[in-house]
This record gives structure tokens, C-alpha cells and sequence, in this order.
């Protein structure tokens, strides 16, 4: 078939249709079938505009055109709240009376110890030379009986009527009081005796005793009108003096004028200062005595005549 007849056979097969009334507007529209809407889908049309920043925003939470659910959005982290100024307040006054209480407790139980501790004591007194009187508090050791407590204490009483005798000391009165206690008169004279060391000198009842030594070794004595004093003194010999090394620590210390030894002394004067020294010291192998007259230069004759009068009544103690 040639294509001109082709042509005619397709023109001649077609037939015309009337036209049909105009379709109203009221009637409802048939639904385009799913193949029209791929059809009418894959027209092409004009590219969408894009929304305004804020449409965009607003519709980011509703579903696409696809269905699509949207994710939720993010949900801000709890806070967490710290302790609040009441409960610090609170925890800190709490710490505060425990510790209170705490010290409270322990000072109690300090002060409970010493309490305990006297009960158990047991108080003795002992004597001493001088009237003094001492106190010696011993405790029981443990393990030993009674009678062992009891002779410990015995013998710290000693040990301590042995110490009141060497250091001479006096507990009730001043030095100068307990030494006029060791002086006695009579005939117008006086004589002091030394109860530590043994010693004794007698003297006029005119001179008065100005001083005396805390440990009880020796005593000063003054007359007021001559000014002539007279000084008495005794001590150990631990370190073995003799009566050579007596002498030379007076003639190194001293310009002495004059000098003499016997069987148990050393007698040494001098002048010094507008003052005349008249010194005279027992040695022994255990203690020293010593006696020393002192006056102006304007009473040399009355510190001379008392020497010749009363140097002979020195006694000194057991050496």
C-alpha cells in the first residue's frame, strides 16, 4: 500500500462526533485518574519560589509532601540545683557542736586525771635543821607490797632531811630570820652559830646582822658607828683546796700586805679601795670556814682592836 492510500484510509476511517451539550458548571467533576495525574505531574512548570526565612522556619515542623514525620525538637538538659545557703548554714553549725562538745569532753576527763592521781598520793612530813618543814609525796609502785611503799618513803624522807641539811634553806621565814634564830647574847656580846656548816663567832652586842645567804652558808655583820663589818662564811672543799692554794687565790686577787699559815688556816690582809681587809679561812678536806673583817681606813684603829678582840673566838665546824 502505497502512502498516499495509507494517508486516505486513515483520513477516510475518521468520523465526525457532534458536539454534546456544554457541560455545567454545577456538576461535580469526574477525579482524574492516576495515570492523568502522572500526566498532569510530569508537566513541566515553573520552579517554586523559596519561602521567606520566617514561612521556612514555621513549617519545619509539619510533614513534607513525601509524609515524612519530622524529628523532635532538642529538649534543653535539667539544671541541677546545688545545697542551698540554709543547709550549709545548717551542716556547719552542726559541725561546729560536735567539736564543742568533743573538747568539752576531753577537758573533763583532763581535769578528773590530777584529781585521781592526789587521791592515790600519801602526804609525809619530815623535818630539818632551822625549823623548816618539808613535804615529801610519794606514790605506791606498782607490784610492790605496802611495806615497800612505806620504806621508799622512809627513804626519800631521808634523802630529803639530808638535802634541807646541806642547802641550809629555810621555807617559813626570810634569810635573816632564821639566822638571828642562831644568835645568842649574854654580857654584852653575841654569838651566832652556823647549824648548816658548825662554825660560831661572838662578836659585840653593837653589831647588828644586816644580811644572810639564802643557803644558809653564812652571815654579815655591821657596826653602824665605825662602819667595820664582819662577814662569815663555809662550803664544800669538793674541789680539794689546801692551804697553799688558799693563800695564792689571795695574794693573786689581792695586794697583799700580810700573810701567815698555821696547822689548819691561812691569815691574809690588804688594803683596797680606802678600805682594809683582815681575812682568816680554815681548811679541811672536806668544807672551808672563813671569817673576814672589813673597815674604812678612817677606823683602822677600832677594826684593829676588834680583831685582836674577837679573831681567837672564830670556831670553825668540822672540816
Amino acid at each position: 500500500m502505497d502512502t498516499s492510500s495509507r494517508k486516505a484510509r486513515c483520513c477516510g476511517a475518521r468520523q465526525d462526533i457532534p458536539a454534546g451539550p456544554a457541560p455545567d458548571p454545577s456538576e461535580q467533576q469526574p477525579e482524574a485518574s492516576a495515570a492523568d495525574q502522572t500526566v498532569a505531574y510530569a508537566r513541566p512548570s515553573a520552579a517554586p519560589q523559596a519561602a521567606p526565612a520566617p514561612y521556612a522556619e514555621a513549617v519545619q515542623g509539619y510533614p513534607s509532601a513525601q509524609g515524612a514525620v519530622p524529628a523532635p525538637a532538642a529538649q534543653p538538659a535539667p539544671r541541677r540545683s546545688g545545697p542551698s545557703v540554709g543547709t550549709i548554714v545548717a551542716v556547719v553549725v552542726a559541725a561546729i557542736a560536735v567539736m564543742g562538745i568533743a573538747a568539752f569532753a576531753f577537758f573533763m576527763v583532763s581535769d578528773k586525771a590530777p584529781d585521781q592521781a592526789q587521791t592515790s598520793e600519801q602526804t609525809q612530813p619530815s623535818g630539818s635543821q632551822g625549823g623548816s618543814g618539808v613535804t615529801v609525796t610519794s606514790k605506791p609502785t606498782a607490784g610492790k607490797s605496802d611495806s615497800g611503799a612505806k620504806q621508799d618513803s622512809d627513804s626519800k624522807s631521808k634523802d630529803e632531811k639530808s638535802k634541807d641539811k646541806d642547802s641550809g634553806s629555810d621555807d617559813q621565814v626570810s634569810p635573816i630570820e632564821a639566822a638571828k634564830k642562831c644568835v645568842t647574847t649574854g654580857s654584852g656580846k653575841q654569838t651566832y652559830s652556823n647549824p648548816r656548816f658548825g662554825y660560831s663567832v661572838t662578836l659585840p652586842s653593837t653589831y647588828e646582822l644586816i644580811d644572810a645567804s639564802a643557803n644558809g652558808d653564812g652571815v654579815t655583820f655591821r657596826e653602824s658607828s665605825t662602819g667595820i663589818e664582819v662577814r662569815t662564811w663555809g662550803g664544800s672543799n669538793a674541789s680539794g683546796q689546801t692551804l697553799q692554794s688558799v693563800l695564792d687565790s689571795y695574794t693573786s686577787a689581792h695586794n697583799v700586805d700580810y700573810k701567815a699559815t698555821g696547822k689548819t688556816w691561812v691569815v691574809a690582809s690588804w688594803k683596797e679601795n680606802g678600805n682594809e681587809y683582815y681575812a682568816k679561812q680554815y681548811v679541811g678536806s672536806n668544807y672551808v670556814n672563813g671569817i673576814e673583817f672589813g673597815y674604812p681606813r678612817t677606823s683602822a684603829d677600832a677594826g684593829s682592836a676588834v680583831i685582836e678582840a674577837y679573831i681567837n673566838d672564830y670556831h670553825p665546824g668540822d672540816l
